[in-house]
């Protein structure tokens, strides 16, 4: 077993100490729960991640047209055009 030592305020120690004793935990007991903890399941998307998933999206919206319309493909050529654009724009990208 090892031993970590922190420094904390009274308030934060007397938290500390409540929430253990309502959990009906040591103080360690708690800490430890606490700390081991799942980690979060997602992570706050980057710029480009958030642009990408936003381009999926709008892929997933162009197939749905063209499987609507199939005849009609005028408005999947301007979602295309603004997918295209919008990376483009995001990423400094020019072909």
């Amino acid at each position: 077993m090892a031993n970590i030592n922190i420094r904390v305020s009274d308030e934060t120690k007397a938290l500390i100490h409540s929430n253990a004793k309502a959990a009906g935990l040591t103080a360690t007991s708690w800490i430890e729960l606490k700390c081991a903890g799942e980690p979060p399941k997602r992570k706050a998307p980057t710029k480009e991640r958030a642009t990408l998933i936003q381009a999926l999206s709008n892929l997933g919206h162009i197939r749905r047209l063209l499987e609507a319309q199939p005849e009609d493909t005028s408005a999947a050529q301007a979602q295309i055009t603004f997918i295209a654009n919008k990376i483009h724009d995001e990423f400094d990208y020019d072909s």
